[in-house]
C-alpha cells in the first residue's frame, strides 16, 4: 500500500510538567482551524495506523512541512551492489513499513521546484520515478535506493527554502523494502 500525503503540516513544542521540550507533528486538513490542534491528524496517529495495517509492504510518502517527525531513527541495512533472486525474494516477502518525508522535523519544505505545479519534493521524485532510472544498476528500484538519491534530486530542484529529505523504517518493520520496478532482463541475468 503507498500512502501519499502532499498538504500543510505543522509543528507543536510545548514543556511538559518537567519542563522537557514536547515535539508533536500534524498533517492539516483543508477543514482544520487555526491554532486548533484537535482538528488536525496527528502524524503519531498516522503512524500507528500504519504500524496497524494488515498490507505487508506499506509506504508512507509525506509531501508536507516537519514531515521529517514520521520518520524514526536507525541506520538501513547494507544493500549488495546487485540484486539477485534470492535477494529480491528476501525483501519482497519480508514486512516494511517505510517513510519518505520532504525535509527533516524541523523544516519547513518549499512548496515550488522547478516543475510547474509540482513541489521540490514531489518534482525530485518525479524525476527519479518518471523514467524508471535503475540508481544503482542493481535491475530493481527500491524506496531505500530512492531515498539515497533525494537528496540530490530536491537540490535540482532549487526550492524556496533549504531542505533535506528525512527517510527511514518504521517500528514493525521486518528488514523488507518497497519495490518500484524489476528490469525485464533481471531473471535472465540471474541464472
Amino acid at each position: 500500500m503507498l500512502i501519499y500525503y502532499s498538504g500543510h503540516g505543522k509543528l507543536r513544542t510545548y514543556q511538559g510538567y518537567e519542563g522537557q521540550e514536547i515535539k508533536e507533528a500534524y498533517v492539516v486538513p483543508s477543514d482544520s482551524k487555526l491554532n486548533r490542534y484537535s482538528t488536525n491528524i496527528s502524524m503519531k496517529t498516522i503512524i500507528e495506523s500504519c504500524q496497524n495495517c494488515i498490507a505487508k509492504h506499506v509506504l508512507l510518502i509525506l509531501d508536507c512541512c516537519y514531515s521529517g517527525y514520521a520518520t524514526t531513527r536507525g541506520t538501513e541495512p547494507e544493500r549488495p551492489r546487485k540484486a539477485t533472486e534470492r535477494y529480491l525474494d528476501d525483501i519482497t516477502s519480508r514486512r516494511t513499513i517505510q517513510v519518505l518525508a520532504a525535509g527533516q522535523e524541523d523544516q519547513p519544505v518549499s512548496d515550488s521546484g522547478v516543475r510547474q505545479g509540482y513541489s521540490a519534493f514531489t518534482g525530485a521524485l518525479l524525476d527519479i520515478l518518471e523514467p524508471e532510472l535503475d540508481l544503482d544498476n542493481n535491475a530493481i528500484l527500491t524506496v531505500s535506493e530512492i531515498a539515497a538519491n533525494l537528496e540530490k534530486h530536491i537540490a535540482n530542484q532549487k526550492g524556496k527554502v533549504f531542505q533535506r529529505p528525512a527517510y527511514n523504517l518504521i517500528s514493525g518493520s521486518n528488514a523488507g523494502d518497497f519495490v518500484f520496478k524489476i528490469k525485464c532482463t533481471f531473471f535472465d541475468n540471474v541464472h
